[in-house]
């Protein structure tokens, strides 16, 4: 039988008091010494801080181990830590050493060992003593270092081994004990799995516009969406906006189509109507825009607004370049950044607008549209002064409920019958300027057989997204997301101490049907009530995976 011992820690021991280290080395080496020789084994050599002994039995190698560290507790002021690996198989003589696989396979045992304990395989496991046998953990099959395969290991801790050696081997160890020793054991592939998965989170942190982060978030809206509808939580209300949507054929827009539509909604019923268009150019009427122009100073309404594109836009004319002509700005016509602080693409359709990249702050036409709403009773509070950066829309509102689409003509009929707008977005299912289609990609969570605004059910216009993050700021609503690789780490953890738990795969399994689905709707039930929106995919994966890798013997 072969022993192999060696100090924990010792590298960060010697750097922290090499003088004391190299004392309490020497102290406990003098030590097993003389235990190995109280019982009749052998020793071999000193390895540095360790020792390499051979014994005629298991249990007197037990014995030996059992009674150093009994030895060792009994020293006061500071103490080291040792691990022991044996092994029992053939070993050949050389000189003043020993050589073989036995001992090879002892010095890669004691790296396995827990802490003041030892560590051997299954087939040493079958020679030893039943008083120490029954308190051996199972470590699993583990793979060590150069050892072909993998090879199913046994373990006794410092408590159990002293307990076996006082005679209490009816008493088992405690699950407490048994769970720490198998938490040690546990192996490389849970923790390829879990760097795998923590690479991919961190990668869905570093680039949330990329098209995997996108479509988990908007699956993830959707099943929120769908929870909120099955269990009757209709969440916060937004304000009701009203969009009038202008013909899209006209490229620019019509400058007395927007005079006449001024017209018919007149300042004391209609005090805030938003243009989510630049008119940075003339048109091919002249006198349309001088006329749309006289319209607006001439009705003094409490606030006409009118976008352009910021700096930060990929347009052509953007920044100041596309500021309203100066006889709208002379007017009393405000300017807003049209920037609704989404991810842009350079298609003719934008992609989702979930996560904004960029704040939305007062300078910016949703905020307009905001202010306007807080007019409504509905609002019921002042506007948020900004939605963050990394703030996710929250589709699953009904938006589409309070979202009114209608004809200029019908929102001055309803506002004879006392029904008046608080707001009024005005754009067209082309977007801004029109011959730069203004469309993004419906979120699944707002998608609908018959869109609110009549086209493509697959393309959104922007100023229905305009509206939106207006209501959401006016709401002060928002979705916080967490960290995906944070998530995935405690997920990844928990998986580990999962499999170290419950030793049967069968039982794992058991356990993760009932974890994974009751997770899921923990994560979108706080969505709704703490508007932190946490992921679900990747941490329930790290979850599973690292829970079923571990391999048992």
């Amino acid at each position: 039988m072969v022993v192999f011992s060696d100090v924990v820690d010792s590298t960060g021991r010697m750097f922290q008091d090499e003088h004391q280290a190299v004392q309490l080395i020497e102290r406990d080496l003098r030590l097993f010494a003389t235990t190995i020789q109280a019982q009749n084994g052998q020793l071999i050599k000193f390895t540095g801080d360790g020792i390499l002994a051979t014994f005629d039995t298991t249990a007197a190698a037990l014995t030996f181990i059992a009674s150093a560290l009994r030895q060792l507790q009994h020293h006061l002021g500071p103490s080291l830590q040792h691990r022991f690996g044996m092994h029992l198989g053939e070993i050949y003589t050389q000189a003043d050493d020993i050589l073989g696989q036995g001992v090879h396979l002892a010095a890669r045992l004691q790296s396995i060992s827990p802490a003041n304990g030892v560590a051997f395989t299954e087939a040493t496991f079958a020679n030893v003593d039943p008083r120490y046998r029954q308190v051996a953990l199972p470590l699993g099959a583990i793979e060590l270092k150069g050892v072909q395969g993998r090879i199913p290991c046994y373990a006794i801790s410092k408590q159990a081994l002293l307990h076996a050696e006082r005679g209490g081997a009816q008493q088992r160890p405690s699950p407490w004990s048994r769970w720490r020793q198998r938490l040690a054991a546990s192996q490389r592939n849970q923790a390829i799995a879990a760097a795998l998965l923590l690479t991919l989170a961190a990668f869905c942190d570093l680039d949330p516009a990329n098209s995997f982060s996108t479509f988990l978030l908007d699956r993830r809206l959707a099943l929120q969406k769908a929870w909120r509808q099955g269990t009757a939580q209709r969440g916060p209300q937004p304000a009701a906006a009203a969009v009038v949507l202008l013909p899209q054929q006209e490229a620019p827009v019509s400058r007395a189509r927007l005079a006449d539509l001024l017209e018919l909604l007149p300042p004391a019923q209609f005090p805030v109507i938003a243009f989510d268009y630049v008119l940075d150019r003339v048109g091919p009427d002249p006198q349309a825009s001088q006329r749309l122009a006289q319209r607006i100073r001439s009705q003094r309404r409490a606030s006409l607004v009118v976008g352009y594109f910021g700096a930060e836009s990929a347009a052509d004319q953007a920044g100041r370049r596309s500021l309203p002509l100066p006889a709208l700005l002379q007017a009393g016509v405000q300017v807003r950044n049209l920037s609704s602080g989404t991810a842009a693409g350079a298609g003719p359709v934008q992609p989702l607008p979930l996560q904004l990249l960029q704040p939305i702050g007062p300078q910016h036409f949703a905020a307009a549209i905001a202010s306007g709403l807080q007019r409504s009773a509905a609002a019921g509070r002042r506007p948020a002064p900004q939605l963050p950066a990394e703030a996710v829309i929250d589709w699953s509102l009904a938006w589409e409920q309070r979202i009114q689409v209608a004809s200029a003509a019908a929102l001055a009929s309803a506002a004879r019958r006392g029904d008046p707008a608080a707001v009024v977005v005005v754009g067209s299912l082309s977007g801004s300027r029109q011959a730069e289609p203004d469309l993004f990609r419906t979120p699944a969570a707002f998608r609908r057989l018959d869109p609110i605004w009549g086209g493509n059910v697959d393309e959104m216009p922007g100023v229905i997204l305009q509206t939106v993050v207006g209501q959401s700021l006016a709401l002060g609503h928002w979705l916080t997301p967490l960290a995906s690789s944070g998530c995935t780490a405690l997920a990844s953890g928990l998986g580990v101490l999962l499999a170290a738990g419950l030793p049967r795969r069968r039982q794992r399994l058991a356990a993760l049907a009932l974890l994974l689905p009751l997770g899921g709707l923990v994560s979108v039930q706080a969505a709704i009530g703490l508007r932190v929106l946490s992921p679900i995919l990747l941490p329930s994966l790290a979850l599973g995976l690292t829970s079923l890798l571990r391999r048992e013997p």
